[in-house]
């Protein structure tokens, strides 16, 4: 009985693979043929869904499906890095007054986001 039921499942597996075809990709190609398109922009998320419509290239067979059309999630936005901003500690604080001193500060590498100078204030001691 054990060997009838092994037999049944190799000819089903054959039976599945003959079916499919080995260079078969998906729906819109033909056996052995592989299709190539252009991505189009993804739409706006919407239902926590996203679209984007794939257009055949020119040069592809005409047994490929012209255009298709692909769904996925939304991503969670990505939060921007922050950006660091470095600054020479080295400039000599002001002498008091009204109870506060400051000094001004030189960014120590041009960065985006970053101001040249910054003043840093504290109050005397």
């Amino acid at each position: 009985m054990w060997k009838t039921l092994a037999v049944f499942c190799v000819v089903l597996l054959v039976v599945i693979y003959v079916e499919a075809g080995p260079g078969r990709k998906g729906k819109g190609q033909a056996a052995g043929q592989e299709c190539s398109y252009t991505k189009g922009d993804w739409s706006v998320c919407t239902n926590n869904q996203m679209t984007r419509t794939l257009t055949l290239k020119a040069d592809q067979p005409t047994t490929c499906e012209a255009t298709k059309t692909v769904n996925r999630k939304c991503k969670a936005k990505a939060k921007k890095p922050k950006t660091v901003c470095k600054y020479d500690k080295k400039a000599p604080w002001s002498a008091c007054t009204n109870g506060k001193m400051s000094r001004t500060l030189n960014l120590k590498q041009r960065k985006a986001g970053c101001e040249a100078t910054k003043v840093e204030t504290k109050d005397c001691k």
